[in-house]
């Protein structure tokens, strides 16, 4: 048998199937952008875009599930020793020996209750090698026969296994969707100290995706979540204080969370940050170089709107002097990556005739260069 990382499994289901529904995004921080144009919000890809997500070392061929191995069948019974006859007769037939007895199938272990709190470990426990090892399936492996070797992981243990089983459930990847199946195996992964399954269960909880509408015990569970240390459930928590929606209103915890969420890797956290810096809006002073900061933390997470929104601010000098090859580069990587405004066309040629033909090349392959180095630093996990 051999052994898989455990993202393995996880970067196939992602790769088979659409995106996954989560809560809404808090309605007050949606990548505010600093200039008008209608724009798209992605993270940024580099052109071409490499396939979502590759899944490395996932699959290898010419491998395929053991058979199960049947339970020993019992021995059979001896037969019956006929009692001895009173007068000499002639001695009966042997009674026939007994079928043997078929083993019961083991009673399935029965789902957790949807409603029932949930016990989750402050951090997760360490897999041992029997939850470590997951059957891989072939490259070209069905989405029903991916499906049956995650389901094979997950009943064994594996705790990310359990997690992406949910997430087949939820989007209907070789099996029908079926939400309530899919919060059950949320709630597995999450009762196993898995982040994202604290977190789905959350939005299951939040959105009532197999279950009923629960905002209080949604909360809950994105702040056991964002415990984890999970970035995304704090980004989502920070709304809910901000609106004060199944919380106390706070907007120092909101803060605090959306400031955890921006370091922890969320782009679209740190372009809110930016934004709430350069207005000086949420009780905040206006602080134009704290605000090209958090620009830079959004454009290194590779959120496109965080990208344009650097570009604009090293144009127009925000927190220190213009730098238009600077700009210029941002602009690029923005449009490389796949973000859309109806004058990103016009900046950039305006920003190559300020520069000219040398200094636009440069930047252009700093572009290149930049989006190429993101894109490896994803394949590697960093």
């Amino acid at each position: 048998m051999r052994t898989f990382h455990a993202a393995t499994l996880l970067s196939l289901a992602l790769a088979l199937a659409a995106p996954v529904a989560s809560a809404p995004q808090p309605a007050w921080a949606m990548g505010v952008s600093i200039e008008k144009p209608g724009s798209s919000r992605r993270q940024a890809e580099p052109r071409p875009a490499p396939a979502p997500p590759a899944a490395p070392e996932a699959a290898h061929q010419g491998q395929s599930a053991p058979a199960a191995s049947p339970p020993p069948a019992p021995a059979p019974a001896p037969a019956p020793t006929p009692a001895p006859a009173a007068a000499p007769a002639p001695a009966p037939a042997p009674a026939p020996t007994p079928a043997p007895a078929v083993a019961p199938a083991p009673a399935p272990t029965p789902a957790p209750a949807a409603s029932a709190p949930l016990s989750i470990p402050a951090t997760p426990a360490p897999l041992d090698d029997a939850q470590q090892t997951a059957i891989a399936p072939q490259k070209s492996a069905d989405p029903n026969t991916l499906f049956a070797y995650t389901m094979t992981a997950a009943e064994r243990g594996h705790r990310l296994s359990m997690l992406n089983t949910g997430i087949f459930y939820e989007q209907g990847v070789g099996i029908p969707k079926d939400y309530s199946r899919a919060l059950e195996w949320y709630e597995r992964a999450a009762t196993n100290g898995v982040p994202d399954g604290v977190l789905k269960a959350a939005n299951c909880y939040l959105i009532g995706m197999g279950t009923h509408t629960d905002v209080r015990k949604g909360i809950e569970l994105l702040k056991k979540a964002a415990d984890l240390g999970s970035a995304q459930a704090q980004y989502q928590l920070s709304g809910y204080y901000f609106r004060g929606q199944g919380v106390g209103q706070d907007i120092a915890k909101g803060l605090e969370y959306l400031e955890k969420a921006a370091t922890g890797g969320v782009g679209m956290a740190a372009n809110d940050l930016a934004i709430i810096c350069l207005r000086g809006t949420m009780g905040q002073p206006e602080d134009p170089e704290k605000a090209l900061a958090w620009f830079m933390m959004s454009a290194d997470a590779g959120y496109l709107e965080g990208i344009k929104n650097l570009a604009v601010a090293k144009k127009d000098g925000l927190g220190g002097e213009p730098d238009p090859e600077e700009a210029l580069k941002w602009y690029l990587v923005a449009k490389m990556g796949g973000f859309q405004a109806s004058d990103l066309d016009k900046a950039i040629e305006d920003l190559k005739e300020r520069v000219g033909d040398e200094a636009a090349m440069k930047a252009d392959e700093e572009a290149v260069e930049w989006l190429r180095s993101k894109t490896a630093s994803k394949g590697s996990g960093r």
